[in-house]
């Protein structure tokens, strides 16, 4: 039953059920970058999404941000699922990765500079080195994961049950309950929640699939997690609009090892993990194997500087912030789908290039 349900093989290829789980991911990350909380904050169209705030629309654009940790730990827990049972490094996948970080972030910074915007020679910097800069942090920050994770496994495998729920207990307190109760005070780091993840995942995956089996317990999970932070976020408004010495504390929650935020992206692993119809569809793989390309094009560091920011500003000096969710939605959505056409573009001009060398 266990290799049924793990499986990622249906037909000879792959089920479509977790690369669904992946696309809505990407979109939650593009929906939490597309914010107008970017760029210049003197600027007329930015919006302090950090204090509290008595506009409904604010306190929502919010929980979009909060989107994006949701989308990365669901990334990150479909990842660990795989990999918690290889050992194997696979140089291509890192390759790949590196070349089409810097290919596309080149081929931007030449697109602009041909349309005559004025690059900084930082920016230039910034954009022929896009791995190292920090620019697109969960790139860099995934790479280093993926290499580490052969280790990792050797202390999963070569520990006992209680050590390794042990470990669990001890990354949960430290670097979940107590980074977001204290932030800066325990040195977390990306890479350590991650790996936070990545254990919370095996112990899972080796001890708990009694509950990872179990449909009605995710769903209650799920809705009852995805309550809490909603509720959490309202209230730290709520206290930081009567409190102006807690007023800036409105991304305090909005961190990837959050235990809310695990909750919610296992629960929903594990119940498109287990979807009672498995079906698979090429559309739809297709569209979650662009999902890294995605989102090194939606968040280069030059398209959100000059485009992003750029957008909002046309929408609060043309019809104003009155109904900006509705424009923040509107724009993240037309975000993913040109993001999806350029990652296919790109992945069909590479193709054409493998094919054309393979023939010299």
């Amino acid at each position: 039953m266990r290799d049924d349900i793990i499986s990622e093989k249906l037909g000879g290829g792959r089920t479509s059920n977790i690369e669904i789980l992946k696309i809505i991911a990407i979109v939650m990350v593009v929906m939490c970058h597309m914010v107008p909380n970017g760029g210049n904050v003197n600027a007329l169209s930015y919006v302090d999404l950090r204090h509290a705030s008595a506009n409904i629309q604010l306190v929502a654009l919010v929980m979009n941000n909060y989107l994006g940790s949701i989308g990365n730990a669901i990334f990150l827990v479909c990842s660990a699922w795989f990999l918690v049972d290889s050992y194997k490094i696979k140089m291509k996948k890192l390759v790949d990765i590196l070349i089409d970080n810097w290919v596309v972030s080149v081929l931007f910074c030449a697109a602009f500079i041909i349309f005559g915007v004025n690059i900084s020679t930082r920016e230039l910097v910034w954009q022929f080195l896009p791995t190292t800069s920090g620019e697109n942090w969960f790139i860099t920050c995934y790479l280093l994961f993926y290499v580490s994770h052969p280790f990792l496994n050797q202390i999963i495998n070569h520990v006992t049950q209680n050590t390794l729920k042990s470990i669990n207990i001890c990354l949960l307190s430290i670097y979940g309950v107590g980074q977001v109760l204290f932030p800066g005070s325990y040195y977390y780091t990306p890479l350590i929640g991650f790996c936070t993840i990545y254990f919370i995942v095996a112990y899972s995956k080796k001890y708990l699939m009694d509950i990872i089996v179990d449909r009605k317990k995710n769903i209650q999970i799920l809705m009852m997690s995805s309550a809490s932070l909603v509720a959490l976020i309202v209230l730290t408004d709520l206290i930081g609009l009567k409190i102006n010495a807690l007023s800036g504390q409105m991304q305090r929650w909005n961190l990837l090892t959050n235990p809310l935020v695990i909750l919610i992206a296992i629960s929903m692993f594990n119940l498109f993990v287990n979807s009672l119809k498995k079906f698979q569809n090429n559309q739809i793989n297709f569209v979650a194997s662009t999902s890294m390309l995605v989102y090194i094009i939606h968040n280069n560091y030059i398209i959100k500087t000059y485009i992003r920011q750029k957008y909002f500003e046309m929408i609060f000096e043309v019809f104003t912030y009155k109904y900006i969710y509705l424009w923040a939605c509107i724009g993240a959505i037309v975000t993913f789908l040109l993001s999806v056409t350029i990652a296919s573009l790109y992945i069909a001009g590479k193709n054409i290039i493998k094919t054309f060398i393979t023939k010299l």
